[in-house]
């Protein structure tokens, strides 16, 4: 590493292990296989827990990874990340941030997750949501539905109760139903033909 570039993070193990189970925050695999390092220490019947924070909703239960684990200084387990570092909006273009004349190589930091083909795990907004596509249709759908079928009842109710009501009042007037209205209208119509 050349005078004044700053050295990248020094890995405790790397490992390919199966994702056994995930809480919260904490991870724990079952090592198939070390590559490097020593999970000496870490590893109790062969399972080891790696701290993710809230990066282990991505992980997926039964999936074997490739992990590389450092020592958290604060908390003294062993942690990696899901996510590749975000660069600095600006990179080296920003005033002053790099003012060296020494170029510095850049180098990925080995304590990061992957998949066994060496591909970066899905870290996407909607990633826990990609299994969950007939509970999320489901959810939009069954309340349209019951809303469509409350407002059609509403509209059959208010139809029967108006044609009960119209029953009732045409029985109230004259003991029977009344064609008059329609004799009428019939009446006014043919008036109108015959005029032509």
């Amino acid at each position: 590493m050349p005078v004044g570039c700053a050295a990248p993070a020094v890995e405790q193990s790397v490992f390919i292990g199966s994702l056994l189970i995930a809480d919260a925050v904490t991870a724990r695999f079952r090592v198939d296989q070390v590559l490097s390092g020593s999970v000496e220490g870490f590893s109790v019947d062969g399972m080891i827990d790696v701290r993710y924070g809230d990066e282990v909703r991505f992980l997926e239960v039964g999936v074997s990874y490739i992990v590389g684990a450092a020592v958290d200084p604060e908390l003294g387990v062993l942690a990696s990340t899901v996510r590749a570092p975000a660069p600095l909006f600006g990179g080296n273009e920003i005033a002053g941030i790099d003012d060296a004349d020494v170029d510095c190589p850049q180098i990925d930091s080995p304590v990061r997750t992957v998949l066994l083909d060496g591909s970066s795990v899905e870290t996407g907004v909607f990633t826990p949501l990609r299994d969950a596509e007939r509970q999320i249709l489901r959810s939009v759908l069954v309340p349209i539905g019951v809303a469509f079928a409350v407002l059609s009842g509403l509209v059959v109710l208010k139809h029967l109760l108006f044609a009960l009501g119209r029953s009732l009042r045409d029985l109230s007037v004259s003991g029977k139903p009344s064609l008059i209205g329609r004799r009428r209208r019939h009446g006014a119509a043919t008036s109108k033909l015959e005029r032509f």
